[in-house]
């Protein structure tokens, strides 16, 4: 459930969900490597979700329901 996120794991997986590798998402938000990855694993198994492209369909499916889950503060 996307209220379940912390505020950086709704933007970890914002990125995720673009493509974006790892590193480029740690360096984004100046963080380490290990930290995204950690974020990852948590944004996926709260959203029950296996991939990127999970993510993905997860997030275009929030948009659907009129919940925009990547504004400006998330991405």
């Amino acid at each position: 459930m996307w209220v379940s996120l912390s505020p950086q794991q709704k933007r970890v997986a914002c990125r995720v969900a673009q493509g974006k590798l790892n590193k480029v998402i740690a360096h984004d938000l100046h963080v380490g490597e290990r930290m995204i990855e950690e974020h990852r694993r948590k944004v996926f198994d709260k959203l029950g979700v296996h991939s990127a492209a999970g993510l993905a369909t997860t997030l275009a499916e929030l948009r659907a329901d009129g919940v925009e889950p990547c504004d400006e503060e998330a991405a």
